[in-house]
């Protein structure tokens, strides 16, 4: 799903970083969109000239100057008739796909250029072959799995199998299974996800989220299961002693009735309640916090599935990993829910306002079958009942990402 885009009519093209095996499949893209192509290979652009009407191109628009992302959205977006939540941005460059983020405007990673995906800085799409790019492009392939699950959408799903390192003891490793994504408060991208507001829940132990997100852990189990390597055992990072253990709670749920003989909810355990993570500091701050604060209660033996909530410097899943390897496992793989994001830095917007009440509308849940809609903040002081379409909502709270003019665009001379 494009978050941050309600319909596509622009696509701005960095075909610098996009291998030509893509060409012919970005030329069959739904006509009504239009492209705005960075290329100084000439044959190239000829080409795409020939195949779509609607092309302009930044080479000969800005003849004296080299596309630079970071600087140039805003001008790509000011030589058009278009604003960020119609732009979908198409790299092979990672790094690019944060300076898109922060104007607002989405984005599809083609077969990256510069090595495996950073986990705190994922694309809305990202692809590895052009049959999965046309799977966008026909409304196939639909974005990451977890987020899907969340708002009940069906058709093909992105995950990630990344590889995370011991910070302290460096020869520790484990595979991640990266299934959706968690945005932080100040992140304006947190506001309309379901899958960032779900978690958020249940953090404070909202059982109205177990049902949703056992399905989440489950769809990971099954990619694991069916295309990784045999589940022998599948725990969980466990809570602080004076903590609530909402993991363990939530393995409980009849959804996991498949894998109930293989999960193991006592093998970890917290020795205290150490200080918070977020308090820590850096990421190696964080190894130190957690070092030694893990014990496991009996040997494990064979490919250990390990459950989190958010991954975010990894620190705390690879301690309870590193105790895991030392104690009999021979594979470890950590499924989380969500992987923390970098912060956009585009700035926070104004909430969704209550046509009834003036209030303000915030992503919800039902409590029966999990589904995600917009209701007023003030149900339960006010008596509003508002609702809004989940759809409706985002598309509404998108308008605010409008393209900004520089000051001397404005001038009256």
């Amino acid at each position: 799903m494009f978050l941050q885009c309600n319909d596509i009519r622009l696509f701005i093209i960095d075909l610098e970083n996009i291998e030509p095996r893509y060409d012919s499949i970005l030329t069959e893209a739904p006509k009504e969109i239009s492209f705005y192509i960075n290329c100084e290979d000439n044959d190239r652009c000829e080409y795409f000239r020939k195949r779509r009407s609607n092309v302009q191109f930044w080479q000969s628009n800005h003849t004296d100057e080299k596309f630079v992302p970071m600087m140039d959205f805003p001008i790509v977006l000011h030589d058009t008739i278009f604003e960020p939540y119609e732009t979908v941005f198409l790299t092979g460059n990672l790094n690019d796909v944060q300076y898109a983020t922060k104007e607002c405007i989405s984005t599809i990673l083609l077969n990256t250029v510069n090595g495996e995906v950073d986990r705190n800085k994922l694309p809305d799409f990202e692809v590895q072959t052009p049959e999965q790019l046309k799977e966008i492009f026909t409304n196939k392939r639909k974005g990451f799995f977890h987020e899907m699950v969340i708002n009940n959408e069906s058709g093909i799903g992105n995950f990630k199998l990344l590889t995370l390192r011991h910070q302290l003891f460096l020869n520790y490793t484990a595979k991640l299974v990266v299934g959706g994504r968690f945005f932080v408060d100040g992140d304006h991208r947190c506001y309309s996800h379901p899958l960032t507001q779900m978690i958020r829940l249940f953090k404070y132990g909202n059982k109205n989220t177990f049902g949703k997100l056992a399905r989440v852990i489950k769809s990971s189990l099954d990619i694991i299961q069916s295309n990784i390597k045999e589940i022998d055992i599948i725990t969980h990072v466990p809570a602080k002693p004076s903590k609530v253990d909402y993991l363990e709670a939530l393995l409980k749920e009849q959804t996991f009735k498949d894998y109930s003989t293989k999960i193991r909810s006592d093998i970890l355990k917290a020795k205290r309640d150490y200080a918070p993570q977020k308090n820590a500091g850096s990421w190696m701050s964080r190894a130190y916090n957690v070092h030694d604060e893990f014990d496991v209660i009996s040997r494990v033996t064979g490919h250990v599935v390990l459950i989190d909530d958010i991954v975010t410097s990894g620190s705390t899943t690879m301690e309870c990993a590193r105790m895991l390897y030392n104690h009999g496992a021979e594979e470890v793989t950590i499924v989380c829910m969500g992987a923390m994001q970098s912060n956009s830095d585009a700035g926070f917007k104004n909430p969704i306002i209550c046509s009834n009440c003036g209030g303000f509308l915030k992503l919800k849940f039902n409590k029966h079958d999990g589904s995600v809609f917009w209701g007023c903040e003030n149900f339960y002081s006010r008596g509003c009942k508002s609702t809004l379409n989940y759809d409706d909502g985002r598309k509404k709270y998108n308008l605010q990402n409008v393209k900004q003019y520089h000051e001397e665009d404005n001038l009256p001379f």
